[in-house]
Formats: structure tokens, C-alpha cells, sequence
């Protein structure tokens, strides 16, 4: 199948800001940001990061619990033109210092409430949402696109159960094709409400949360509580009206 194959990520969400910007892009408990909103705090990240001096293919860490500013994070790093590491909470400290030393990852963000979690070598800063942080005192506008669909999207390590974890690379059109191919197959449009269940350390995430964005959807960001819970997470599906569920096979036994 055909796909935009010289589009980037994070044209392609601007495209669809364009086309839904009031719809509601992504929701967190009693938390929500429109298309619009989404959009104009990850351009303040970005245009920070960019005055950081962040460029193509350079590496940003990001640690955070499932939140907006985790989305803002992942998308301001790609508008700024890096590549993003994500590192899950429950990683300790040797596997922490391996991934950023390892992928020369340049900053780390992180928020107020996991900033001392691990010691970190290199620049860090805080996406807490709130009037005192000088990121979201930034331009809202969006940036001039620095990357082509070659430049790295993501790295993600592996587990490292048979030995030291690697981290594998993933450009821009790898996950273009993989988001508009299933369009062609599935039909899903701004009407459907997908859950991220998964930790963004883990590559289901990547379809739950570009999916959805891409599509104008609504994305239900899931608690780790509520994800710990199959009663709870039940309730959720009933409640937020979910109509695109991604999970593997094994959970449905719980």
C-alpha cells in the first residue's frame, strides 16, 4: 500500500491538528488537552529543546509515569528534531546509567516528582505543567521541520534477558508506514477512543499513541494502577467508551 513515505511524525500530527484541533487528543484521570492545546505546549518543549541546541538524531531521555506531560515530552522532542529514549520507571540505577551512556543520549526530562529516583549525569529538566516553568513560557507556534524520514524516530532497549539489553533504532518512516498501512486496513478515524495500556518503554506503545493521533482519535492514557487491575481496567474500557483495545493475548486470561 501507498503511504506518505516523505512525511515525518510529527508533520503528519501537525496535518491533523490542523483537521480536529478542538477534539480532545488525550486524556489522563480528570486531566485532558485538545489537538490545539497538545500541540502548542510540545512546540514550547521543542523550541526549547531546539535553543539547547538539539538536532537531528540526537538523543533525548525521557522518565515519567503515564501523564500529558509524557505525551508533550514525546512529541516536543520530536519536533525539536531529536530522537527520544524512553526509560520506565522501574529500571534501576545500572540499567539507567548503561541506556544514556550507551545511546549518548544528550538530556534527560523528567518531572519534579521522579527527578531524584536516579542520579543522572547529563543536563536535566522538568516537564512538571505549571505558570513557573520556563518551558511552557516558549513560542507555541510550530517549528521548521529539520528532519527527513530517515532520521531516527525512537530507541528502544530490549529486555536484556539473554544478556546486556540493545537498543533498537527506528526512523520516521518506518512508523509512518506501520500507522497508515493499518488506516487502509482498519478505517479508523476521529471518532474511535484508543487506551494507552502500555509502558512507552515497550513498543506497543508506539502503535496506541501515534495510531491515535494520527487518526484524530482520543487516546485514553491508563493508569498503572488501573493497568494492575483488570476489574478497574474493565471499568475504564466501559466508561471512556474504548473502541480500539491493543493488548497481548495473555491479559485477556486475567
Amino acid at each position: 500500500c501507498n503511504y506518505p513515505s516523505d512525511k515525518t511524525i510529527s508533520q503528519l500530527f501537525e496535518e491533523q491538528v490542523l483537521l480536529s484541533p478542538k477534539n480532545v487528543a488525550i486524556k489522563f484521570q480528570n486531566s485532558s488537552m485538545t489537538y490545539e492545546e497538545l500541540n502548542q505546549k510540545s512546540n514550547q518543549l521543542a523550541h526549547f529543546l531546539r535553543n539547547l541546541g538539539i538536532k537531528p538524531n540526537d538523543v533525548v531521555a525521557i522518565r515519567l509515569n503515564k501523564s500529558l506531560e509524557m505525551v508533550i515530552g514525546i512529541l516536543g522532542i520530536l519536533k525539536a528534531g531529536g530522537c527520544y529514549l524512553p526509560i520506565d520507571l522501574s529500571y534501576p540505577q545500572e540499567r539507567v546509567s548503561f541506556m544514556l551512556k550507551d545511546s549518548s543520549a544528550k538530556i534527560f526530562l523528567t518531572n519534579s516528582l521522579h527527578k531524584n529516583d536516579v542520579e543522572i549525569s547529563i543536563p536535566t529538566y522538568l516537564l512538571d505543567l505549571n505558570d513557573t516553568n520556563k518551558i511552557y513560557k516558549n513560542d507555541i507556534n510550530n517549528l521548521e521541520c529539520v528532519n527527513t524520514p530517515d532520521d531516527l524516530i525512537y530507541i528502544i532497549y530490549t529486555s536484556g534477558s539473554t544478556g546486556t539489553p540493545k537498543g533498537v533504532m527506528l526512523k520516521h518512516r518506518n512508523v509512518v508506514r506501520l500507522i497508515k498501512n493499518d488506516q487502509f486496513q482498519f478505517d479508523f478515524n476521529e471518532n474511535d477512543v484508543w487506551t494507552m495500556f502500555h509502558s512507552v518503554a515497550f513498543d506497543f506503545s508506539v502503535w496506541e499513541l501515534y495510531a491515535s493521533l494520527l487518526y484524530g482519535s482520543k487516546l485514553i492514557l491508563v493508569p498503572e494502577m488501573t493497568a494492575k487491575d483488570p476489574n478497574k481496567f474493565l471499568q475504564l474500557l466501559r466508561d471512556e467508551k474504548v473502541t480500539v483495545l491493543n493488548q497481548t493475548p495473555t491479559y485477556f486470561y486475567n
